[in-house]
């Protein structure tokens, strides 16, 4: 589960984990204790670690709702904190805290849940301010875009940055509508340099899966549409042909065996007496 979160902060920005030598003095250590908790950033020593969210404090990351803007999008019911915790919910300034232009963002690893650390376990310590998040913040299981954004700009990412996906046009497109923040995972790995979120991803153990977001299933279904409208316009094309080939021409037959007889303009000749032709 450990080596899983680093590979996802990995794949999608520039850090790199490695196995600390004994001769590291700065290192990250990994404990099985109880509760998480993380240092913020390196102050240098051994550092304990849990998981995902505790690795984005370790890169220097603050909890989403202490950001110097947060009071615009959620409110603090500071009544309900317990005690004990009412520090994990103070604001930072702006002097403290460089949010690298990156706007608030609900569905961030950083954001804690609408009751966390509430007194009794269910009264609500943050209040959205867009009813429609309370469901989104501290629920994700994976990085956002603006996770992963902040993050290779804080560490300056972006230096040799290229599109993957072979259409450039494309993906300045997608990212001006808006779908680097909406299929986050497929946009980062294959329109980085569009979507402002560039890493170089130097992996031990490449992904065994390749994300299936909207946009793939689309052009996915884009092109069964359009095979299989060619299809069907080929297989009818096919039948025409050969029912006209099999059509009996009656006017040919009409004339060949009644040249000069009485029937040639008001009979066919699947309209003939057989005996008539005796």
């Amino acid at each position: 589960m450990v080596k899983r979160a680093m590979l996802e902060w990995e794949r999608y920005t520039c850090l790199r984990f490695m196995q600390a030598k004994s001769s590291d003095q700065n290192v990250i250590v990994f404990r099985n204790n109880k509760g998480c908790y993380s240092q913020l950033g390196m102050v240098g020593g051994e550092q304990d670690r849990t998981i995902l969210h505790e690795l984005g404090h370790a890169i220097g990351l603050v909890h989403e709702h202490q950001l110097p803007n947060r009071d615009d999008y959620v409110e603090i019911l500071t009544d309900n904190v317990h005690p004990d915790w009412l520090m994990e919910f103070t604001k930072y300034t702006l002097e403290a805290v460089d949010q690298m232009n990156v706007p608030y963002d609900y569905s961030s690893i950083m954001h804690f849940g609408d009751t966390t650390y509430s007194k009794d376990g269910v009264s609500k310590t943050i209040r959205v301010k867009n009813p429609e998040k309370e469901i989104i913040i501290g629920k994700v299981e994976m990085l956002s875009f603006m996770d992963v954004k902040v993050v290779n700009k804080m560490y300056k990412c972006t230096a040799s940055c290229e599109n993957k996906h072979k259409n450039l046009v494309e993906c300045d497109s997608w990212a001006k509508a808006g779908d680097c923040e909406s299929y986050p995972q497929w946009m980062i790995r294959n329109c980085q340099k569009s979507c402002g979120a560039c890493d170089k991803p130097i992996l031990t153990q490449a992904p065994t899966t390749t994300p299936t977001t909207d946009i793939e299933n689309g052009i996915r279904v884009w092109m069964a549409a359009d095979i299989a409208l060619t299809i069907t316009v080929i297989v009818i094309l096919v039948a025409v042909i050969i029912a006209m080939k099999r059509r009996i021409p009656r006017n040919e037959y009409e004339v060949a065996v009644n040249r000069d007889g009485p029937y040639r303009q008001s009979h066919s000749y699947m309209d003939l007496n057989p005996t008539s032709l005796i």
